[in-house]
């Protein structure tokens, strides 16, 4: 992936009659578009072999470039509330070599249907707004009770106008390897502890989403008693919040402010690399989300129902005042309860159980399994043991694999599906689901993308059951085995071509 110059990259590509090439006009902030990673993801398992460019403000190109379903980013460099008229339709005329057939603008204002406009591409998709009717060819008129979420208004541009969205949601998911995480730390000279713990004080929209600089350093305090280092994540405008805090901490905590002395890249292989993650309602928070990392998000002055972290792995702190969401950039009356009277100590606590994967009790068989295929993405093999039950007659049955029986057998196959297939993401789509009091039967169908091709392999069918017990919902059994054909998964699907990509063995 790279970006695009109007000499070279922007030539009509060499493709099939069936692919699909298609720009999508990104928002102007990081969170957003970390979430908006659900539609791209959708749009390529609508649309097998889709070449999918993204026309981006510099600031949040860095998320886009650990996305592997986006091809290629195109600066977009006009600021907010920047007409310039004659620098769009230049952009535009550039644009127009590339051949796009659709675009999707996800910002709802006019200037950001302007350029797929003027470069003439023939389908241009989004919600309808300030007054954009002859710029938008296939309107979506927004239901603001039916997606109440931002990530779902991304993802309904996806289907028809009208259609309803196919939930749940794929999560987020941004690549940090390993390699890229010990560069940055070489980089910026930083030895990884065997501990530590990231905390993201900023939050652009305004001081009404940030937890109070002193609670930080009280919660730093408490860390480093328990053997955590504490690294500091922003912009250059957190840098003296961080500041107070590494001030107000106690000095055997010794908190490292980064703020301000990394780039998003390396902020977001710092947060992959880190134990567990504490923020605001910000950008890094959907950061933190999309690298499978244990967080602990802060709300003040937003809500968690339209802007949650998209995974399985966060708990979300607030104190739901009456006077809270009120969705403002500073306190309206003055005392911003919300966020002074949230005490370290509460958040303190949702550390140290997010800190121990054990200690994390599946409240049902959705969640659990949610917490499994997570795992998967992150390679994370104490987590995906962690959701099995803690029984020595578990079993796991791999596509034209034998029986295996207990945690030894089970966590060896894992440990070598998972060396053997680096950055596995697996999507899956619920067929049937039984839940009882005690009991739950899942089946489901499971999509593989392997590496950083965004071309889908399989499918696979697979039938989990959980079991209740007194740590929640936890795998008892798993049984996958490769789907014949696309009409083996859905009935209703009409199609009898296989998918493409094939059936991959993972063992």
């Amino acid at each position: 992936m790279g970006s695009l110059t109007p000499d070279t990259s922007l030539q009509p590509p060499q493709r099939s009659s069936n692919s699909l090439r298609a720009l999508v006009v990104t928002p102007a902030w990081v969170g957003d578009t970390v979430m908006a990673q659900a539609l791209f993801m959708r749009l390529h398992e609508a649309n097998p072999g889709l070449q999918l460019d993204a026309l981006s403000p510099r600031w949040v190109a860095p998320v886009l470039e650990r996305m592997p379903e986006i091809n290629a980013i195109i600066d977009s460099p006009f600021v907010h509330g920047e007409l310039s008229l004659k620098a769009r339709r230049d952009l535009a005329s550039q644009l127009r070599k590339a051949g796009y057939q659709r675009a999707y603008i996800l910002p709802n204002s006019l200037k950001s249907a302007l350029i797929p406009f003027l470069a003439g591409i023939p389908e241009r998709i989004g919600f309808t707004g300030e007054a954009r009717y002859g710029l938008i060819n296939r309107r979506h008129v927004l239901d603001e009770a039916a997606l109440p979420q931002m990530a779902e208004r991304f993802a309904q541009l996806a289907v028809e106008p009208g259609a309803a969205l196919v939930r749940p949601l794929p999560q987020p998911r941004l690549v940090s390897s390993a390699v890229q995480q010990a560069e940055t730390l070489d980089a910026l000279g930083i030895e990884r502890p065997e501990r530590v713990a990231v905390f993201c004080p900023g939050a652009e929209y305004g001081p009404a989403k940030r937890w109070p600089a002193n609670h930080f350093a009280t919660l730093a305090g408490e860390l480093g008693k328990r053997g955590y280092a504490v690294w500091l994540l922003g912009s250059p405008k957190d840098k003296a919040t961080g500041d107070d805090i590494v001030r107000l901490a106690a000095p055997a905590s010794a908190p490292r402010n980064l703020c301000g002395n990394t780039s998003l890249t390396q902020a977001i292989d710092l947060i992959a690399a880190s134990s567990f993650v504490v923020c605001n309602d910000s950008g890094l928070m959907h950061v933190a989300a999309a690298v499978g990392r244990p967080l602990i998000a802060v709300y003040g002055s937003s809500s968690p129902g339209f802007t949650p972290p998209l995974t399985a792995h966060a708990k979300i702190i607030s104190l739901n005042l009456d006077c809270s969401p009120c969705f403002k950039r500073e306190c309206p009356l003055g005392h911003l309860d919300c966020l002074n009277k949230l005490e370290p100590q509460r958040v303190l606590d949702a550390c140290l159980t997010r800190a121990n994967p054990m200690n994390v009790i599946f409240t049902s068989a959705e969640e659990a399994e949610e917490a499994f295929y997570d795992a998967i993405g992150r390679a994370d093999l104490d987590a995906l043991m962690n959701v099995w039950a803690d029984d020595e007659e578990i079993v796991c049955i791999h596509p034209t694999g034998q029986c295996l029986t207990g945690p030894l057998a089970i966590r060896e196959s894992w440990q070598g599906i998972l060396a053997n297939n680096p950055h596995l993401t697996v999507r899956i789509k619920r067929n049937v689901c039984w839940e009882g009091v005690l009991l739950a039967v899942h089946s489901v169908v499971e999509t593989l993308y392997l590496g950083h091709e965004p071309t889908p392999h399989g499918p696979m069918l697979s039938t989990n059951v959980f079991q209740r017990g007194a740590n929640g919902w936890r795998l008892l059994s798993r049984h996958a085995s490769a789907a014949a054909d696309s009409t083996t998964l859905d009935s209703t699907d009409s199609s009898n071509e296989p998918p493409e990509g094939g059936v991959r063995t993972l063992h």
